[in-house]
């Protein structure tokens, strides 16, 4: 079992003004007609959904944002999430929490709140604690299958207590 965080909170400020703070990188579309944030949403199914995604895994993909994006955050959800199988898209928004942060801390805040989070709900549905994979909203990351075997080569290390980072 794998828990992910997606960061996706960026005020498009480096691609200026392709991106802006009402319409951040993540948003942007590239060939795949996919935005970067889909993207990761993509990939989150891939590594969560696809093995059986008919199982009873209350563990969450966990995105978060920032307030004034959080409508444009929750459509996207939406659109990817209208274009998936059915029993892959039960499994995605069964798993789907989308969060909004009052004030925007960055990364360190989120990710150690999603941390705590996830670390509590393990406790709370009686599974040992999971390894969270923290991916950003505004990367391209080709070819999946490559990533694919990364995360699971190196999930072995993080189930034995270990921080890995790529």
């Amino acid at each position: 079992m794998l828990s992910i965080v997606i960061l996706a909170g960026g005020f498009g400020e480096r691609l200026w003004p392709a991106s802006e703070p009402t319409f951040p990188k993540q948003f942007m579309t590239l060939k795949s007609g996919l935005s970067f944030f889909q993207q990761s949403l993509q990939r989150s199914v891939l590594l969560t959904c696809t093995q059986d995604p008919c199982a009873d895994n209350n563990v969450p993909i966990l995105v978060i944002t920032r307030a004034s994006i959080f409508s444009q955050t929750i459509q996207q959800c939406a659109d990817f999430a209208a274009s998936l199988d059915i029993d892959i898209r039960r499994c995605f928004l069964k798993k789907l929490m989308v969060n909004a942060e009052p004030v925007s801390r960055h990364t360190t805040a989120p990710l150690a709140l999603a941390a705590m989070y996830v670390q509590t709900l393990c406790r709370q549905i009686g599974i040992p604690e999971v390894p969270i994979l923290s991916l950003t909203s505004d990367h391209v990351i080709e070819p999946f299958a490559v990533f694919s075997k990364d995360v699971y080569r190196v999930l072995k290390v993080a189930e034995n207590g270990h921080f890995v980072c790529f």
